[in-house]
């Protein structure tokens, strides 16, 4: 499951000690990252299977994350490139 989560959807393994909420912005976060970086790149079809990924980690953890979160962490994904 590990390896099919970081090589299909570009997350990280679970790391211990980390709450879910943790887990789920260090996750959001580093697929806005990428996201940001193949879509300035020109890169359509890898920036929609991130977006995609996205999508997906919000649809599987709506009680925790927000669409407004993720929109945040784009926003912050652009600022820094």
């Amino acid at each position: 499951m590990k390896v099919h989560l970081a090589r299909m959807h570009g997350l990280a393994p679970d790391l211990p000690g980390l709450s879910q909420e943790d887990w789920l912005d260090r996750q959001v976060q580093s697929l806005a990252n990428k996201y940001v970086q193949v879509k300035s790149d020109g890169d359509e079809r890898e920036a929609s299977r991130i977006y995609s990924s996205l999508t997906a980690l919000y649809y599987r953890h709506r009680d925790v994350l927000t669409l407004e979160h993720i929109s945040r962490a784009l926003e912050r994904a652009k600022k820094r490139l």
